[in-house]
């Protein structure tokens, strides 16, 4: 697992900043798109900044969506909210977790830039026995992840993923 995690403090120190203001960029590195529209398997890609806040949206010829929320400078959150196309919303922690792991996977290999994704997808796997849905869940250090889920139209669950860096 160490090998993981060496990534993960890699992916969050990445996003972070020397900022002392946390109500503004002003001494931060604002987030950078993480997705592109280049990417092969990508059909549809947006970026929004808003501040401290950015919003990415991609749409994969899979049919896999996800929403990528980025907020904070020194406590950096992540939120990757993923709409599976399956009703999965009754499964337990376990399973929920194992399906994140799952797409954090596939969105690993859509780029080698993003390995980082498939340590995510490698922790959520490790630690599915322990995840409790709502409840956060100690990684390492400062970093927690937490996952939640939410019907969406069509039968679809859509499975948020949290990841925390708590400075």
């Amino acid at each position: 697992m160490k090998y993981y995690i060496i990534f993960l403090s890699i992916f969050f120190i990445h996003c972070q900043s020397g900022s002392t203001n946390p109500e503004s960029f002003q001494n931060c590195d604002p987030p950078e798109a993480i997705f592109s529209k280049e990417m092969d398997q990508v059909e549809k890609h947006s970026f929004e900044k808003n501040d401290l806040r950015t919003l990415e949206t991609i749409v994969l010829k899979s049919g896999m969506e996800l929403e990528l929320k980025q907020s904070g400078c020194k406590k950096i959150e992540q939120q990757f909210q993923f709409k599976i196309k399956q009703n999965i919303y009754d499964k337990t922690a376990e399973e929920l977790s194992l399906k994140i792991a799952d797409s954090f996977m596939s969105v690993s290999a859509l780029d080698k830039t993003l390995f980082q994704m498939e340590s995510w997808g490698q922790v959520f796997k490790q630690l599915a026995p322990e995840i409790k849905i709502g409840e956060r869940t100690h990684v390492m250090d400062n970093i927690y992840i937490k996952i939640n889920k939410m019907k969406g139209g069509d039968g679809e669950t859509i499975l948020f993923a949290n990841l925390y860096n708590e400075q």
